[in-house]
């Protein structure tokens, strides 16, 4: 049930980390997205939360599984390799950097980390 939950909150930590990515890219090219960036958190909702849910969640159970390895490096291997399914399944040309793909992994591996530890917290203070 926590990595359901993980694939929920996912989107929004991955719509920061591509805020914070794309920052440098817009104070160097002095432009400007041409809509909101808030609305960056419901595009990727919509966009990133299927895949979370469909590819995230059973990788996420398979690296537990496997256990090898620092977690948040499986994570994001996870997430490249998921990029490269959903290229290999649309057959279109990569027209994103592969460091997108790691950021989904990666945003996967930081908002499950988060809700273990709350969990940690709350059960301590609960006994």
């Amino acid at each position: 049930m926590l990595k359901i939950f993980a694939a929920i909150l996912s989107p929004f930590v991955f719509s920061l980390l591509i805020g914070i990515y794309q920052i440098p890219k817009f104070i160097l090219n002095s432009t400007f997205p041409s809509f909101p960036l808030d609305s960056y958190y419901l595009i990727f909702l919509i966009y990133a939360l299927p895949a979370y849910l469909l590819l995230a969640v059973p990788a996420s159970f398979i690296i537990e599984h496997i256990n090898k390895g620092i977690r948040w490096v499986n994570y994001s291997v996870a997430g490249v390799l998921g990029g490269l399914m959903i290229y290999f399944v649309n057959n279109s040309p990569i027209d994103w950097e592969i460091l997108l793909y790691l950021l989904a992994g990666l945003s996967f591996y930081v908002s499950l980390k988060v809700l273990e530890i709350s969990k940690r917290k709350n059960d301590f203070y609960i006994k």
